[in-house]
């Protein structure tokens, strides 16, 4: 059985989905993400979309709240967790699939910043 993360305050966007807050300076999901929200008007049930550098998911979840299956990659392992922490939130498991993974247009070794 999964375990929850760090408690954190469940912030309610208004559009469509929930997510955990994990950093509480952090600005409010519609000013921090406003042209990702004027994106996502485009986004139709049954679409793909792949989240380079995925976060804690709120593109994933926006575009899942849409009807869209998403592809997130995130290399940090906290992170990635925490995307499919909020994923679980909404219920979502069958649209959001995490990789903790990097995405590259090269091939090779790289390092990531934690």
């Amino acid at each position: 059985m999964a375990t929850r993360l760090a408690r954190a305050p469940i912030i309610d966007t208004g559009l469509g989905f929930r997510y955990y807050q994990y950093r509480p300076q952090s600005l409010p999901y519609a000013e921090l993400e406003a042209h990702n929200i004027e994106w996502a008007k485009n986004i139709k049930p049954g679409d793909v979309v792949f989240d380079i550098g995925g976060n804690f998911g709120t593109i994933s979840l926006l575009a899942a709240s849409r009807g869209a299956t998403t592809f997130a990659f995130e290399t940090n392992i906290g992170n990635l967790a925490r995307l499919q922490e909020n994923a679980r939130l909404n219920g979502w498991w069958d649209r959001i699939n995490g990789f903790c993974i990097a995405v590259s247009d090269e091939t090779g070794m790289v390092s990531t910043a934690e």
